[in-house]
C-alpha cells in the first residue's frame, strides 16, 4: 500500500463484471508503482474497467506511464478499459503528452 497520504484509490465492482476505479489526489513516482500492481491484479478479474480521473489533481510522467502500461496490459488480456472524466489539470498534461487519443 502507499505511503504517500495525498493519493488513495476507491474501487466499485458492480454485477456486470465491470469494475469502477476512482484515482484520486497525486499519481506520481511515489505511488506509480503500487497504482500498477493493485490495479492490474484487480482488472485481472474483471472484463470490463473504468477509471476516473475527475479526483486526480496531479499526474507526472512516471503516472502517465503507469496509465499507459494499464491500457496496454487490458488490451492484451481483451478488458474493456477506458479513462473517464480527467480532471482539467490531468486533461492538460495528456495532452500536452500527445496522448489524449491513446487515453481516450
Amino acid at each position: 500500500m502507499s505511503d504517500d497520504e495525498t493519493f488513495h484509490i476507491e474501487m466499485d465492482s458492480h454485477s456486470d463484471d465491470t469494475l469502477t476505479v476512482a484515482l484520486a489526489g497525486e499519481l506520481d513516482m511515489a505511488d506509480a508503482d503500487w497504482v500498477e500492481a493493485t490495479l492490474a491484479a484487480a482488472a485481472a478479474h474483471h472484463s470490463r474497467l473504468t477509471i476516473d480521473l475527475s479526483r486526480l489533481e496531479f499526474v507526472d510522467s512516471t503516472g502517465l506511464r503507469t496509465l499507459l502500461t494499464l491500457k496496454q496490459r487490458a488490451k492484451i488480456l481483451n478488458i474493456d478499459l477506458r479513462f473517464d472524466k480527467p480532471s482539467e489539470a490531468v486533461s492538460r498534461v495528456i495532452d500536452a503528452a500527445g496522448l489524449h487519443s491513446v487515453l481516450d
